[in-house]
């Protein structure tokens, strides 16, 4: 990989998202932005492991990523570049419910997605709202080849502390998420595959994990779902009415997604015939959360983001 090629990546993304970006002798490249405040993706532990790189989030509105290899860089605002030279772009979009109604959310491209038939992930918000670590996975799942949409159940609400959040939570009306929220963005992934055959997947985490079994029971575009930590209560959508492929990831130390439910979750696939992959982790509730200190497990984020990756790719390849 020659240094020139990845120079001329971002030179492609500075001319489209209003940034310009610079290279020091040392090889590490930094981006500023002019126009919206700069938003910092996560970086994945796996490429931490990779490439040692090293986040600065100075106060200046410069952000940057540095790596021990100089041809090497994850940027921020939502735009990746590898050693690969590939960049996935993301904006704030609009899209049609079944109602006719419409609906925001956050979509991040996969490199090359425009008219390409990537495949797509609608990634469902924690209790907490559609912010920057929702906005981060999907950044992940557009590096990795998907075109994901992350829609905005809260209409631009995200909660400060987890009584507002359990309050946003308890007034979301979760039937009318599932088939015109969810659907939709389900939907719009479909449109810009341009390809029949063209294949979306669910992933969510906490609150969007429930509403993913939702997903998998109620709207019929979706071909597999991937499940973190969260079960619906059974008379809105049972596991056992789950007709696609299914992965759930789940916390042993969990008080609100607890490993009873999530054996009885197990128990009503399997005696439905069902072939579910679940998976159970010596971690706590929102392991996954890289923003939670508190609770993100590294070690089980990316065996689980490992995982994730691999059903996904079985399933919506």
């Amino acid at each position: 990989m020659q240094v020139d090629s990845i120079d001329a990546a971002l030179n492609a993304v500075a001319l489209t998202m209003n940034v310009s970006w610079a290279r020091s002798k040392a090889g590490v490249r930094t981006m500023a932005n002019h126009g919206e405040p700069w938003r910092t993706m996560a970086t994945p532990p796996e490429y931490k492991l990779k490439c040692s790189s090293t986040l600065h989030r100075p106060k200046d509105g410069v952000a940057f990523f540095s790596s021990n290899d100089p041809t090497e860089n994850i940027m921020s605002n939502g735009t990746s570049v590898s050693a690969s030279a590939s960049t996935s772009v993301s904006t704030s979009v609009s899209f049609r419910r079944p109602d006719g109604g419409t609906t925001n959310g956050y979509l991040a491209m996969a490199s090359g997605a425009a008219n390409s038939g990537k495949p797509g992930v609608v990634v469902i918000q924690e209790w907490w709202g559609l912010n920057d670590h929702i906005r981060a996975v999907a950044d992940r799942f557009a590096a990795a080849g998907y075109n994901a949409l992350a829609p905005d159940l809260y209409e631009g609400r995200v909660a400060k502390n987890a009584d507002e959040a359990g309050h946003m939570m308890n007034g979301l009306d979760f039937a009318g998420a599932t088939h015109q929220d969810i659907r939709g963005a389900v939907n719009h992934l479909h449109e810009l595959g341009s390809k029949l055959d063209t294949k979306v997947g669910v992933v969510g985490f906490c609150m969007g994990g429930a509403l993913t079994i939702a997903a998998a029971v109620h709207v019929p575009a979706v071909n597999a779902a991937v499940c973190f930590y969260g079960i619906p209560p059974a008379e809105f959508a049972s596991p056992a009415a789950i007709n696609i492929p299914f992965q759930g990831h789940f916390a042993n130390r969990d008080d609100w997604c607890t490993p009873a439910a999530v054996d009885a979750l197990e128990t009503a696939m399997v005696r439905a015939k069902l072939s579910p992959d679940i998976h159970r982790y010596d971690a706590d509730h929102a392991f996954f959360n890289t923003t939670r200190p508190e609770v993100f497990d590294a070690a089980a984020a990316n065996l689980a983001w490992q995982r994730t990756l691999a059903f996904l790719g079985e399933h919506l390849a």
